[in-house]
């Protein structure tokens, strides 16, 4: 079974992010009022690009700090440890400057597929040095993911939340749009300071023996194709919509992908400890038995929450984007969708990913991109942003889906559907009843009015159908919240 640490880590994880996430989209309120949607695509167009610096030359060996680390770690072999990160980490930053040298050197005509005008090159050649901070922050994320460091990780996820939203407005304000550019390559550059002091330990200090380059390659190869499928599968929607739609349908698709994006941090909380606690248990009766357990957690937590999350979408995309960007709305719902089938799919495609050879994780990993990018092709042009959106949804499910035959396939196992089957049961009701009854919000005020409402509606239906359908789970909710109560107040 997954402990209760393995629980306590996620909760260390997503409270270090929470605070910050919530001042960073009280900044883009601010920007999606104060800027065009062409100035606005400048947000999704940096996250798009450092993702894509972060990929282009660095072979995939961030993928296998996650993989081998915790085993180096396990086994005391600390030096072996070292010589994988101190190598690793020059090999990826050595990859990184090309991309930069070409970023500034063919700043113009990225701006021209970007921004669709050539005369935006400047604010490309301003991103550039951003890409080797955002390299070094990831080289710190997946070194501390590999020793299991959740709490450092949450403390540099809040710096670098918070940073970015007081960085770009403090700019913003004091030279204007270019500042926005600015700001986020100043908070990228602090992050990721602060993620190498948390590393200090295993990068500073006498240099460990060279790790043998070509192992280093060979092992990481396969990881490196994933991660090219990978980047697409995360952030090919958003550049098959620059590309196709232009960066005014940009702008509108990032406002609708903020609550996705901000939600997809519970994910990622529960893919990073996850990974960390099923790598411990490979080759053992216990692996099985872990995933099931960890399947059936996330059932009971992460389904109502993502049901919650869509019946309350149209007030908070109100206060998000407010009546500029209305037409969001239904594209932010159907991402939510399609991050509550990712919810269901996580144990199936983080037991493939620790337990089966890299190529099949890499056959997993293509289905899905190739999912993403042909629905998204078709259905952009043919529906806009809310058609890019569903290609978010075809994707999941088949994910889904073809991780439960290679699960049954490769390790004769099956994970049970009837906590998934009651979750939803008891969930969706109040969804759809919110939705149906949900006016058009007009204003802050509206939106508010608007979002007790519906969390009212959906509260009530939710509690009354677990009640009938789920008893237990409101017994141990209510047992758990008895005794954290007895030991808080007891003499």
């Amino acid at each position: 079974m997954i402990s209760k640490t393995a629980s306590r880590d996620v909760l260390t994880l997503l409270s270090g992010s929470f605070i910050a996430k919530l001042i960073a989209m009280a900044s883009i309120t601010i920007f999606a009022r104060a800027l065009s949607k062409q100035e606005m695509a400048v947000f999704p167009a940096y996250f798009m690009l450092t993702g894509l610096s972060c990929l282009v030359l660095t072979l995939g060996i961030f993928s296998l700090f996650t993989r081998d680390i915790p085993s180096l770690l396990q086994r005391g072999e600390i030096e072996q440890m070292r010589s994988l990160a101190v190598t690793g980490s020059a090999v990826i930053i050595l990859g990184t400057i090309p991309v930069i040298l070409f970023s500034l050197y063919f700043g113009d005509a990225i701006a021209g597929l970007v921004f669709r005008d050539v005369d935006d090159g400047w604010i490309i050649k301003l991103m550039a040095p951003g890409f080797l901070a955002a390299t070094i922050s990831q080289i710190a994320e997946y070194m501390m993911w590999g020793r299991g460091q959740f709490g450092a990780t949450s403390l540099v996820q809040m710096l670098q939340s918070f940073l970015r939203p007081i960085g770009t407005l403090t700019f913003y304000f004091w030279l204007g749009f270019p500042g926005v550019v600015v700001g986020l390559v100043v908070a990228e550059f602090i992050s990721a300071g602060a993620g190498i002091w948390c590393i200090r330990d295993v990068v500073i200090g006498p240099l460990p023996a060279i790790y043998p380059l070509r192992r280093l390659v060979s092992e990481s190869m396969p990881y490196y194709i994933g991660n090219y499928l990978t980047y697409f599968r995360g952030d090919g929607d958003s550049l098959f919509v620059t590309a196709l739609l232009g960066p005014q349908a940009l702008a509108e698709y990032y406002i609708a992908k903020i609550l996705y994006t901000n939600a997809f941090l519970l994910m990622t909380a529960v893919d990073k400890v996850a990974v960390q606690r099923l790598a411990r248990f490979i080759g053992t009766p216990a692996f099985l038995d872990t995933v099931r357990n960890l399947h059936v957690q996330i059932s009971e937590v992460l389904i109502p929450f993502s049901l919650l999350l869509i019946a309350l979408a149209p007030g908070l995309m109100t206060v998000i984007g407010g009546s500029r960007y209305a037409n969001a709305t239904w594209p932010a719902i159907v991402l939510l969708v399609a991050m509550l089938i990712q919810f269901i799919g996580v144990s199936y495609n983080r037991a493939i990913y620790v337990a089966l050879p890299g190529t099949t994780r890499l056959k997993f990993t293509a289905i899905e991109t190739l999912v993403v990018v042909v629905s998204t092709c078709v259905l952009a042009p043919l529906a806009g942003i809310i058609g890019a959106a569903f290609s978010r949804v075809i994707a999941a499910l088949g994910i889904w889906l073809f991780g439960a035959f290679l699960l049954r396939r490769h390790l004769a196992a099956a994970l049970p559907l009837r906590p998934t089957f009651i979750a939803v049961a008891t969930g969706l009701p109040g969804t759809i009843l919110v939705l149906l009854l949900s006016a058009p919000a007009t204003g802050l005020r509206g939106a508010i009015i608007l979002l007790l409402q519906s969390g009212t509606i959906w509260t009530a239906a939710f509690l009354g159908l677990t009640l009938v359908l789920n008893r237990p789970l409101i017994e141990s909710l209510s047992g758990a919240f008895t005794r954290r109560y007895r030991a808080a107040f007891s003499s």
